[in-house]
């Protein structure tokens, strides 16, 4: 009776071994890297797109396009690694090479724009329009100034419900006490001469900014404070912190610019090291005559 010969598995190369391995840490490295991306993208999403300093967008779409990248040089990498196929292989290594290059460069043009703009933002007085974007500051200024003209004040009462609040408005800021008010406003934009006052549009335009950054970074005032308590968000939050909203916003700019190179330099590092040590493997054998695509998916 005739018996077929079971013919013993082909050994997988140490190259395809290791592609599979990479392929996998690749994986769940570009999922992660879209979930940040996505993430920092809906997070603080005011700060930016009410700002003149907003490329924040260009960033999430460079890192959530990065991974995607990443995420199909994945596939191309497990399948070439399990199926052994030679052109998923070359794909692998033809993009982990393009994306090293791209977050390597991406960090580092980041890290010198928002170097750039921390400078703009630190070196801005508030006293003028500047340059750069940093005409924002001066509006800024000028909004705080005049909603300290109208909030807790005659024309606008406040209502402060906030026990802390009220205590320290009492014990600092005598004139506001008599205007302290059960149907006053919370924020100088529910006031009724608000448009009056904030007449000039480039001063208005910064309403919405302003209470973002003092939603999100607690503070107020924006080169100095006219007052220590919220104007454009609702003044029963408490009592913000020291640091003006100029502060705040620039070491805003400065950490965000940091998180952006590191991770750029870490995943472009960590990919052009296996792309380079993957290369290694494929040109073990330096058999004459070979192209460029036989080396890369040398079995």
């Amino acid at each position: 009776m005739y018996h077929p010969i079971n013919e013993p598995n082909q050994k997988k190369s140490c190259l395809q071994v290791y592609i599979s391995w990479t392929s996998y840490i690749n994986l769940v490295i570009s999922i992660a890297a879209l979930a940040f991306g996505i993430y920092i993208g809906v997070k603080n999403k005011s700060v930016w797109s009410n700002s003149s300093f907003d490329w924040n967008k260009t960033l999430i779409a460079l890192l959530i396009a990065g991974s995607v990248f990443l995420l199909l040089a994945s596939i191309a990498g497990i399948c070439g690694g399990r199926k052994q196929n030679k052109c998923c292989i070359f794909i692998f290594q033809i993009l982990s090479i393009i994306l090293a290059l791209f977050f390597l460069v991406a960090g580092f043009i980041f890290l010198g724009l928002t170097d750039s703009h921390f400078t703009d933002i630190k070196d801005s007085t508030c006293q003028d329009k500047g340059s750069n974007g940093t005409e924002i500051f001066y509006y800024g200024q000028e909004a705080y100034n005049s909603a300290f003209s109208l909030f807790c004040t005659q024309r606008c009462p406040c209502k402060v419900t906030n026990t802390e609040v009220k205590s320290y408005i009492t014990k600092n800021y005598i004139q506001m006490v008599p205007f302290m008010q059960d149907n006053g406003s919370v924020k100088v934009q529910d006031c009724q001469d608000y448009k009056t006052v904030f007449s000039n549009s480039d001063v208005k335009n910064q309403a919405n900014w302003l209470q973002s950054l003092e939603d999100s970074f607690d503070c107020t005032g924006m080169c100095k404070k006219p007052a220590n308590i919220y104007f454009f968000s609702d003044i029963n939050n408490g009592i913000p912190d020291n640091d003006t909203c100029k502060e705040k916003f620039q070491d805003f700019v400065q950490s965000y610019g940091r998180v952006a190179y590191i991770v750029g330099l870490i995943v472009g590092a960590y990919l052009l090291i296996n792309a380079i040590l993957a290369f290694c493997l494929c040109c073990r054998k330096k058999n004459s005559g070979q192209s460029l695509y036989e080396r890369f998916a040398n079995y």
